[in-house]
């Protein structure tokens, strides 16, 4: 096995072990009534395995810990190489000692990174598509605002080829947060064709915009929901969203359309309508 190997299946290993040790843990009466543990007592056993493992010698990395060994790396070149080898090998997330030696060389880091996210000839291998779809992961958990552009310009080139690759721009935007908003609402505006780019967008704009709420994100929620083909999601983004004042137009919907909805689109806009505070019993 190569170091890189070595490193990112035992950080697998212990992150699985976290999980282990909470669900093991579980009492019988809990489990046989489908009660699980809480998100937090969840992520504590993670973490404290996770710190097991960087702190723990490995023979195959000449007896030193992970966070020895990453920490002596000094070759920028070799690390985004360990980067490609561990978005092939890491289950969800990369191991945060790792991110933060690689996060050291700051904007030559970002550059690297969002250059692999960028690269189309590895989403079009499928045992390379996973590095630009980590890619794109890390710059939303850098939060790196000047990628907002790049990473919407990507959606659109690879829209309907990759959907964990256009998943992964939709949280990497939410997680980037307000920078992300003004430029998800002037793609979305500017678009007339309904489909996945403006179903992954204005999923973006609604999660983004919770907690930086404005008239022009209600406004541009509301537009698009009036021409997008999938209502469903647009209305679950207006629910999400949770401006009070998108029940009219709801409603609304529903009265002009009560003859042709779907039960999937009505329901979904009946739930909307009822988590804004609204009610469809006069309907």
């Amino acid at each position: 096995m190569t170091a890189g190997e070595v490193l990112f299946t035992g950080y697998n290993q212990a992150v699985e072990q976290g999980y282990n040790n909470v669900f093991k843990g579980m009492n019988k009466k809990n489990a046989l009534n489908g009660v699980g543990p809480e998100a937090e007592e969840i992520e504590k056993s993670v973490r404290e395995s996770v710190k097991k493992w960087e702190e723990t010698p490995v023979e195959a990395l000449d007896n030193l810990t992970p966070v020895q060994y990453i920490n002596k790396i000094s070759d920028f070149d070799y690390l985004i190489e360990l980067f490609k080898e561990g978005s092939r090998i890491c289950d969800d997330n990369m191991p945060a000692v790792f991110l933060d030696k690689l996060k050291e060389y700051n904007s030559e880091a970002v550059d690297a990174v969002m250059k692999l996210a960028a690269d189309k000839e590895l989403l079009e291998n499928s045992k390379e598509a996973d590095i630009p779809v980590m890619a794109v992961k890390v710059l939303g958990e850098w939060k790196i605002d000047w990628a907002v552009d790049q990473l919407i310009e990507l959606l659109f080139e690879t829209a309907g080829k990759n959907e964990l690759f256009a998943d992964s721009i939709k949280n990497a935007l939410i997680s980037i947060g307000k920078p992300s908003i003004e430029k998800i609402m002037q793609a979305l505006n500017k678009l007339d064709v309904s489909g996945d780019v403006q179903e992954y967008l204005v999923t973006a704009l609604a999660e983004a915009g919770k907690h930086n709420r404005s008239d022009d994100i209600y406004r541009c929620l509301k537009s698009t929901f009036m021409k997008m083909e999938n209502k469903t999601i647009g209305a679950i983004c207006l629910g999400n969203y949770g401006d009070g004042r998108a029940i009219p137009a709801l409603r609304g919907y529903i009265q002009k359309n009560r003859n042709t909805l779907d039960p999937e689109t009505y329901w979904e806009i009946k739930s909307a309508i009822y988590r804004l505070g609204g009610q469809i019993g006069d309907i």
